[in-house]
């Protein structure tokens, strides 16, 4: 994969901060009345943080709310506990102020590709962290983010994620949890 840009690491970024690095990164440089996409939204905190953060037209949000075969997480853990449609209608809920601004897709992520526009202005990973998942991810959305919009995710530090973004970028800069490259 061709040219990009990183952003440096800013060393009072806490991972569990809200809004996430890349967030403040697309609201500095990205622009206004903006198209994106979550992949992975769960409980709607992230997606909370990205509508509030940024000037949002539309936000698409990629979950299928279940459990992905052989996926062991803490995630996992609690939709096997509570089910995942209690993650589904606490996301609708903490969302639903700004109604008419997002789309739920409840599909897996390979399959939500066909759901989503060409050109839009950025992507955040954070749906399965198994390696392969992570580079579909990262190859299929890759191809929907117009030249300068932002490619990014979360859990830099888990093993497949890092893998996958290593693999298809040169000098990833661990930002305590989320990276990202301009493309």
């Amino acid at each position: 994969m061709d040219k990009f840009i990183i952003y440096k690491n800013n060393p009072r970024y806490n991972s569990n901060d809200v809004p996430r690095p890349s967030i403040l990164f697309i609201k500095e440089n990205v622009g206004n009345n903006l198209v994106g996409v979550e992949i992975g939204t769960f409980a709607g905190d992230n997606a909370l943080s990205i509508l509030k953060e940024l000037n949002i037209k539309q936000l698409y949000l990629v979950d299928p709310y279940q459990t992905y075969e052989n996926w062991e997480s803490p995630s996992s853990r609690k939709f096997e506990r509570n089910g995942p449609d209690i993650y589904f209608n606490i996301a609708k809920d903490r969302l639903k102020e700004f109604e008419g601004k997002f789309t739920f897709i409840k599909k897996m992520s390979n399959k939500a590709i066909e759901d989503i526009p060409d050109n839009i202005d950025f992507v955040y990973i954070d749906g399965n962290h198994f390696l392969n998942f992570v580079l579909e991810d990262i190859r299929l959305y890759m191809k929907k983010i117009r030249t300068g919009g932002v490619l990014s995710g979360h859990d830099y530090d888990q093993n497949g994620v890092f893998k996958a973004v290593n693999r298809c970028f040169k000098d990833i800069y661990n930002l305590k949890g989320d990276w990202w490259v301009v493309i």
